[in-house]
């Protein structure tokens, strides 16, 4: 885990749709959100994609590396809030992601890669 303190996984689901559902929590006490910003912070996009990332090692159980990223979008700013938990969604068909950060029903960015 590159940033120990960022988040912590809560539970995992797989979806009948073959999608996972992953829920976590990003803690507030993170020392990124020293420098990113201090007294108000906001959720790295750098630090979500590291996120998508790591879950998608602990769903297929392997290394993953992304290849190419076809599409990033931040669509809000994401605050971290430990009484809050988000949904991360990830679906992979061959050698494609397609992962989405969802809070309160909410979507706060949408990945779309093709991973190794």
């Amino acid at each position: 885990m590159l940033l120990p303190h960022y988040y912590t996984l809560r539970s995992t689901e797989h979806m009948p749709s073959g999608a996972y559902r992953l829920r976590v929590v990003l803690h507030e006490d993170c020392p990124v959100y020293e420098g990113h910003f201090p007294g108000n912070p906001i959720a790295p996009g750098v630090a979500n994609i590291q996120m998508i990332k790591e879950l998608s090692q602990s769903v297929l159980d392997r290394p993953v590396s992304f290849a190419a990223i076809r599409q990033c979008k931040f669509l809000r700013p994401l605050r971290p809030d430990a009484a809050n938990t988000l949904d991360v969604m990830l679906t992979f068909t061959d050698d494609q992601l397609s992962a989405e950060i969802i809070d309160h029903d909410n979507p706060v960015m949408k990945l779309k890669a093709q991973i190794i």
